[in-house]
């Protein structure tokens, strides 16, 4: 039943044009804590505005298709080669089908952005998150060995009763690191204002 739940949201959430976003990320190695944030909006026409902070430090970024501006208080303009961006919230996250194998649903529903939902519980194995993490970021052989550490997953994701969409989406990640006390992320994202005109995305000013 969880896939089929999740992959009919991800084709209800490939239909959203416009919407809110927030996203937290903790990232624990040893005992040094990491904390970064990001919030904004998408609309249509491929466009997006968000604020994010990390390291005590923000950055704000505009994208408007192929064209990102980044900036804190001077603006730069890039182009970004490809397909216009940025994806679909629904393309984001299409991988969620199939890790579904193995999931459970949690017996009470929880109320999240007012919205009732269902809680979708997710075990991904070692290969599938290495999948997952882009080949640039993933710790190199000697730090990481998913035959002797593992490593510990965990997905949550919160689906609408009435309609069906994701409101918010939680992962943990524990990776044993060889050389180093091991490493811990978790990353919360909500979402909200659904093909709300509330999800406003303003171009950067001069």
């Amino acid at each position: 039943e969880a896939g089929r739940v999740l992959a009919e949201a991800v084709r209800r959430l490939e239909a959203v044009e416009r919407y809110s976003f927030q996203g937290e990320v903790l990232t624990y190695v040893g005992k040094r804590r990491t904390p970064a944030v990001v919030v904004g909006a998408v609309a249509p026409g491929g466009r997006m505005r968000a604020h994010g902070s990390i390291w005590g430090d923000s950055y704000d970024s505009y994208r408007a298709g192929d064209t990102i501006y980044l900036g804190q208080r001077v603006w730069h303009r890039r182009a970004v080669p490809g397909s216009p961006l940025p994806p679909s919230l629904g393309a984001a996250l299409s991988y969620l089908p199939d890790l579904a194998r193995g999931a459970r649903v949690l017996p009470r529903t929880e109320l999240v952005q007012r919205a009732r939902c269902r809680v979708y519980v997710l075990y991904p194995g070692v290969e599938e998150v290495r999948r997952l993490i882009p080949a640039a970021l993933l710790p190199a052989p000697g730090f990481w060995d998913p035959a002797v550490l593992p490593g510990r997953f965990l997905i949550k994701v919160w689906v609408g009763e009435s309609d069906g969409l994701v409101y918010q989406l939680q992962t943990v990640f524990d990776l044993p690191l060889a050389e180093a006390t091991g490493l811990r992320q978790k990353t919360l994202v909500k979402f909200w204002n659904f093909n709300d005109p509330k999800a406003e995305v303003r171009p950067p000013g001069p």
